[in-house]
């Protein structure tokens, strides 16, 4: 498991700035748990699998996702480390690296006819 001093670290790998600060976990995934690191160049979500993943998943599911936003599903844009890797090892941790993105809470409000066509987009 991710611990709060390798902030510096993870936001090296990702050119994220020197200066980080790495927060959490501030949630649990499916697959993971999610920290927020805070760098210069703004918020992101690191993800710390539970699980060892291999490289060639990781880079699968990225490249879904990627397609999946260029569609202009509303959803976090997956960030490559400076070597174009999706899950670098960091000292010793594998870490994803997403735009960090504010999650509302529920909303009745929502037009359900949009909430239908993100949902069909996926």
């Amino acid at each position: 498991m991710l611990d709060s001093t390798l902030g510096a670290a993870v936001a090296a790998a990702y050119g994220l700035g020197g200066a980080a600060t790495l927060l959490g976990p501030v949630a649990r995934g499916q697959r993971g748990l999610v920290w927020r690191l805070e760098t210069p160049a703004g918020a992101f979500a690191v993800k710390d699998p539970l699980e060892p993943m291999s490289t060639d998943e990781a880079e699968a599911d990225a490249s879904y996702q990627e397609e999946v936003l260029a569609t202009g599903v509303p959803m976090p844009r997956v960030v490559r480390s400076v070597s174009g890797a999706v899950l670098p090892e960091v000292e010793g941790h594998q870490v994803r690296v997403y735009e960090w993105m504010d999650v509302a809470g529920p909303d009745r409000r929502l037009a359900p006819a949009e909430v239908g066509r993100v949902v069909a987009d996926v």
